[in-house]
């Protein structure tokens, strides 16, 4: 029997989070427009007549000012099948490139509604996910470029199904969140059980507030915090 999924890592926008729907009102609203036509690539902005250095200047104000990152519920299936990862006793890791900007609205969004992770990584790269597992790691994430560099990484690579992926051949595919659950289930079903991760120290949500926005106000790329304790 070879080696179970022990740490699982999950893309936000796009996978988790509706970022193409809540950037779409902001820029309707912006640009006057009462209709903006839904994404179907990945330079999606460019069907808004919007230019690169226009879409990074808007995304960085919208963050800043219309917490862009925050104003929506999550995907359905999505609160359902976090659970059930925390019931398979997997360790959850949120990997984003979002800017910095956006750190504190979400982690604010994780936390209100209920989706407690092990870590939270900003940044352009997610490859190192397979040196945090202590056995096999599985990533989904809405972006090709995401899901080939975790393949070349040796992480079992998923594709949350986006018009803008339609493109990517023979690849491992799920169409919501509960799928990519039913997925890990599968794999692991005929593995070892999952370590148990009951009796491991964690530190309280409430503790480590102050530190992590004191660590993100020097700018340090990768914050971490605990999904145990709730009720402390």
């Amino acid at each position: 029997m070879g080696e179970v999924i022990t740490d699982v890592g999950i893309d936000l926008d796009g996978v988790i989070y509706p970022f193409a729907d809540a950037f779409k009102d902001y820029c309707a609203e912006r640009m006057g427009k009462l209709f903006l036509p839904d994404p179907t690539h990945w330079n999606f902005y460019e069907d808004w007549d919007l230019d690169l250095e226009t879409f990074n200047a808007w995304l960085t104000e919208a963050a800043r000012t219309h917490e862009v990152f925050a104003t929506k519920e999550p995907f359905d299936g999505v609160l359902e099948a976090w659970k059930d990862l925390r019931d398979m006793n997997v360790k959850i890791h949120v990997l984003t490139a979002r800017p910095q900007s956006a750190w504190a609205q979400t982690a604010e969004w994780l936390t209100t509604h209920g989706l407690h992770v092990d870590t939270l990584h900003f940044g352009p790269t997610k490859a190192f996910l397979a040196t945090l597992a202590t056995g096999k790691t599985i990533m989904v994430d809405d972006h090709v470029a995401y899901y080939e560099e975790a393949e070349r990484a040796g992480i079992i690579p998923c594709l949350m199904t986006r018009a803008w992926n339609s493109h990517k051949q023979n690849a491992n595919r799920v169409n919501n969140l509960p799928e990519f659950v039913s997925f890990i289930r599968g794999f692991n079903s005929n593995k070892v059980k999952v370590k148990t991760l009951a009796d491991e120290k964690y530190v309280p949500y409430k503790q480590k507030k102050k530190e992590w926005n004191e660590l993100h106000e020097k700018g340090r790329p990768y914050e971490i915090w605990s999904h145990q304790e709730q009720n402390s």
